[in-house]
């Protein structure tokens, strides 16, 4: 292993990202996609890409691998973190990520992103501690009105997490994701309002169509979604 376990040498970080956006093309991957999946933040992943990232994050390394669908050692090998054979417990600056459970109350379902928050789902959900509030809850989004384009998508197969607390007022919530009751059904949906003031229930989905709002007073958040994560428990 390098004694530099601070920074990757520059030729390791180019033989790094050449690897990286080979098994991109090779698995169909935007960059997008590869973000979201891997869910390492757009401006890191510019970096690793472009093998400008002196200081690479072993477990970011792992994320990459994960969405890449490959062992993550493969990856730790290049940058000189980890020979062949050796225990990872060797690995510099790897840190034990903290977990804990939190429910999940309901699925996303039937293709209008429809949610039945009463249906009884026994199980819960392992989020990093880091994202942990006390009252914060998980779905499963087990349909495609949330797959959009760049950024604008939450994938079929994924998580989200809910915060109840941070959804009070329709100002706050313009442009959020977030679990709305109107008319006694709920659904994760985004909301805008139009140049005419009526509030929009929105799907990243282009083909499914609006809920318009007609009636405010009927209209309930019952979480905003502060955080997505791609079929995997940490």
């Amino acid at each position: 292993m390098s004694k530099n376990t601070t920074e990757v040498p520059k030729n390791l970080r180019i033989k790094l990202a050449k690897y990286l956006k080979e098994l991109k093309e090779k698995r169909k991957l935007g960059f997008n996609q590869l973000s979201i999946k891997s869910e390492v933040n757009p401006g890191v992943l510019t970096k690793i890409l472009s093998g400008s990232n002196k200081r690479i994050n072993p477990y970011q390394l792992k994320k990459l691998a994960y969405a890449l669908k490959i062992d993550y050692k493969e990856l730790y090998i290049i940058v000189d973190y980890l020979e062949k054979d050796e225990p990872i417990e060797t690995i510099p600056n790897a840190r034990k990520i903290e977990t804990r459970k939190v429910p999940m109350y309901g699925k996303a379902s039937n293709g209008s992103g429809y949610l039945n928050l009463n249906e009884e789902v026994n199980e819960e959900f392992e989020i990093p501690d880091e994202d942990y509030k006390k009252g914060r809850f998980t779905i499963k989004i087990e349909d495609d009105s949330m797959s959009g384009v760049g950024n604008k998508t939450i994938p079929c197969g994924s998580v989200a997490l809910l915060d109840p607390v941070i959804c009070q007022g329709i100002e706050e919530l313009i442009g959020k994701v977030c679990v709305f009751t109107y008319n006694d059904e709920t659904y994760i949906k985004q909301l805008e309002i139009d140049n005419q003031n009526l509030i929009h229930l929105v799907s990243f989905n282009q083909n499914i169509s609006d809920i318009i709002v007609l009636n405010e007073k009927k209209l309930k958040c019952e979480g905003r979604v502060v955080n997505t994560y791609w079929k995997r428990k940490w």
